[in-house]
């Protein structure tokens, strides 16, 4: 079965069982979730050879995207990557032991520090980027101009609506 196909299944035997519920919002957060998926596995698969996954690229890309030579706490690259400080302790610690990121100790406070790329971690970051850009293009390619612009607006308003 498609993963359209899928869906429709599990939303149609939900209404045989549940006929007293609408399901049309959970069609809608299926598709999304399905959607996330696919694109996720895909760009872990692209960026395997990078030696990286898809977490680590969102913090290498996150402090790439500041500019050269940027630092930022962890404290930042958590909130800008939207997880938590516990999940970003790991993938700093792999990223520092691939030699992809470097931490520099607050001279003020020798338990705070902050994190740059090093000129490995930029080279892999940008190759990163390339990827995950081309990666995105092909996958909203079926969709004409006006659709793109239509779905971001409804995507903007859901999560405009989580908070």
């Amino acid at each position: 079965m498609t993963p359209l196909e899928i869906i429709e299944d599990t939303i149609s035997t939900w209404k045989r069982e549940r006929p007293d519920l609408d399901f049309s919002a959970m069609a809608l957060v299926l598709r999304l979730g399905t959607i996330a998926k696919v694109g996720i596995e895909r760009t872990e698969t692209a960026l395997a050879p990078l030696g990286i996954n898809v977490g680590e690229f969102d913090v290498l890309a996150t402090i790439r995207r500041h500019g050269t030579g940027a630092e930022l706490t962890p404290s930042t690259l958590a909130e800008l990557t939207l997880i938590s400080q516990s999940g970003l302790t790991n993938r700093i610690r792999r990223l520092t032991e691939a030699g992809l990121i470097a931490r520099r100790t607050n001279a003020n406070d020798k338990r705070s520090f902050s994190l740059r790329l090093t000129l490995k971690g930029t080279r892999v970051a940008d190759k990163g980027i390339s990827i995950v850009a081309a990666i995105d293009e092909e996958f909203v390619k079926v969709l004409s101009q006006s659709s793109s612009k239509t779905l971001q607006k409804s995507l903007d308003s859901l999560i405009e609506g989580m908070d």
